[in-house]
């Protein structure tokens, strides 16, 4: 996996089992705390982290659970008013899209609700922009939350 260059930004490696979406869950919080991500922003990155570890482990097939995972937070400031905060997941998993994927449309009731799709509507109505990329056989798939600068 490249190496990741920006400041300020912070990078973890986790195992990629279950048990590791609490621990990641918990470095994300700290990590974009001691960044200055504001926690309306952090809770919106947290519940993309979830979805995305949930994904790659259910859906990653062997090479998701045979390579690390590797987590980067990283803030932009801009000019005006706004700043950005990106979190990268990098997997090894089966090449996936995230950001071309066409969920089926929602249930109109719970009798109609069939399993999967939902994480990524998940994602993508928390997240302002999503971005994917797939380099040497790693999945990368960056999800950026904004916000208004005080």
């Amino acid at each position: 996996m490249p190496a990741f260059n920006a400041d300020p930004s912070a990078e973890r490696l986790f195992s990629p089992d279950w048990s590791q979406i609490g621990p990641a869950s918990e470095w994300l919080n700290h990590a974009g705390s001691s960044l200055g991500i504001p926690l309306e922003a952090l809770n919106r990155l947290d519940v993309c982290l979830n979805e995305a570890l949930a994904n790659v482990l259910s859906h990653g097939g062997p090479g998701a659970t045979a390579a690390p995972l590797r987590l980067r937070i990283s803030v932009e400031n801009f000019r005006h008013s706004n700043a950005s905060a990106t979190l990268t997941v990098c997997d090894g998993g089966l090449k996936f899209d995230p950001t071309a994927f066409t969920p089926s449309p929602l249930p109109k009731s719970l009798d109609d609700v069939q399993p999967g799709g939902l994480g990524i509507i998940l994602i993508r109505g928390s997240a302002n922009e999503l971005g994917y990329r797939y380099i040497s056989g790693t999945n990368q798939f960056d999800i950026t939350v904004c916000w208004p600068k005080c």
